[in-house]
């Protein structure tokens, strides 16, 4: 049983920083009520902060304490409902990470395992706060993490439009347009994330005032002016041909 759970927590995600959250989890790093109380008797109490009836063991404020058993139970059933089967209130699979054994199937276990994690981020972020973990605080988690999560998974990400700045998109002015530096920003930020395999970038020139012609920054603005933004923000050049030859080589040949 530990190993499968030590293999879960390594292969969760390429993100060290998720890796490190399962870990802690595993390892009893988070520091209780009831620890702290020990480490300062005068300031703190060991009561459960969200019940403030019981003592707030690990164990407690992580799954036994009422209010997070009902936050557990709302997020079981939602889990139910998304995959069609019937699963157990289980700890060992909840909070280590033991896939469940109704989830039988490898594409339902990769779900599992991104909604169980998500639930359980949200407890730790929620940690020295008074403030029950929400259902609707998970569906934001999972909303957010959809990248990370899809990268994962060996999904690969394009960021689109370089050399097209506008303050709205053209089809619904709801939605705010990128700028050619927020769109470096993105990609630098994800490259320092561990995902430098599953970049690429594009112009996307389908209209002719993307052209120099009719004063587009036309086909060479990456190779122009890009490439040089990209590198002046930690991205170093074997990253950049990544994103620009190797990733799309190896996803347009199905490698």
């Amino acid at each position: 049983m530990w190993e499968d759970i030590w293999r879960y927590a390594e292969t969760i995600s390429i993100c060290n920083r998720t890796r490190a959250i399962q870990l802690r989890i595993i390892h009893r790093l988070h520091i209780s009520p009831n620890r702290r109380h020990a480490f300062s008797p005068t300031s703190s109490s060991p009561q459960c902060l969200k019940c403030k009836t019981d003592t707030g063991t690990l164990t407690y404020c992580l799954w036994s304490c009422t209010k997070i058993q009902r936050y557990w139970s709302g997020v079981l059933q939602e889990i139910e409902n998304i995959l069609g089967v019937d699963l157990e209130l289980d700890p060992v699979s909840l909070l280590l990470g033991l896939p469940s054994r109704h989830v039988t199937s490898v594409g339902k276990r990769r779900l599992y395992n991104i909604l169980t994690f998500a639930a359980r981020k949200n407890i730790l972020l929620q940690w020295i706060s008074d403030k029950v973990p929400s259902i609707k605080d998970w569906h934001k988690i999972l909303f957010e993490w959809m990248l990370e999560f899809m990268l994962n998974y060996a999904y690969n990400l394009e960021y689109n439009l370089f050399g097209t700045e506008m303050l709205n998109y053209a089809y619904n002015l709801e939605v705010d347009m990128p700028s050619d530096s927020q769109r470096v920003k993105l990609v630098a930020f994800l490259v320092q994330e561990g995902y430098e395999d599953n970049i690429v970038i594009a112009h996307d020139i389908h209209t002719k005032n993307r052209l120099t012609k009719y004063g587009g920054q036309d086909y060479s603005h990456i190779l122009k002016n890009i490439v040089a933004k990209m590198l002046s923000r930690v991205i170093n050049q074997t990253q950049v041909d990544k994103a620009l030859i190797e990733n799309s080589k190896r996803w347009l040949t199905f490698k």
